[in-house]
C-alpha cells in the first residue's frame, strides 16, 4: 500500500514539472492588430528604424505568409499598410514585460533566428542591420522564454 501512495506522488510531481517545463507560447493562436504598446505584444515595423506601418502580434506565428491571402499584414497607417509581414519587416520591438520572442528565417521555427529580451532589457527591440539575415526574411516568430514576476 504504501508503494502504490509514493508511486503516485512522484508521478503527479513528474507530471506538474513536465507542464511547468512546457514552452510558455505552444498552446496560443496569434492574433494581429495596430495596437503596439508597453505589456501589449510583439511590434513588428515595417521600416529599418521603427518607422512605416506595423502591426502588433500576439501569440505565436509559424507561418508569416508570403503570397495568398492573410490577416497577418500590417495594420497601422503609414508606409506599408496592408502588406503582407512575411519576408517584409525592418523593425522589431518587443514590449513583452515578461517574455522573450524569438523570431526566424523560416516557417515553423526554424533556421536562423534571433532573441528580442523583454521589455526594457538590453536587445529589446532591432532594426536594420541588427537583425542581420532576418532583415526582410522573418517567417515565424513565437514565445520563448517568461519569467515570472
Amino acid at each position: 500500500m504504501r508503494r502504490r501512495g509514493v508511486f503516485a506522488f512522484i508521478t503527479a510531481a513528474a507530471a506538474t514539472t513536465a507542464v511547468a517545463l512546457l514552452p510558455a507560447g505552444t498552446a496560443h493562436s496569434a492574433t494581429v492588430d495596430a495596437n503596439c504598446g508597453f505589456q501589449n505584444g510583439h511590434c513588428i515595423y515595417w521600416g529599418q528604424s521603427y518607422s512605416g506601418s506595423f502591426a502588433n502580434i500576439s501569440g505565436d506565428v509559424p507561418d508569416y505568409p508570403v503570397s495568398g491571402s492573410t490577416s497577418l499584414t500590417y495594420k497601422s497607417s503609414g508606409t506599408g499598410q496592408g502588406e503582407r509581414i512575411g519576408n517584409n519587416n525592418g523593425s522589431h520591438r518587443n514590449y513583452e514585460v515578461f517574455c522573450r520572442i524569438r523570431i526566424w528565417y523560416n516557417p515553423n521555427y526554424s533556421g536562423p533566428n534571433l532573441v528580442l529580451a523583454q521589455y526594457g532589457e538590453p536587445g529589446w527591440q532591432l532594426a536594420g542591420s541588427q537583425l542581420g539575415t532576418l532583415l526582410n526574411n522573418i517567417r515565424s516568430s513565437d514565445t520563448e522564454i517568461c519569467y515570472a514576476d
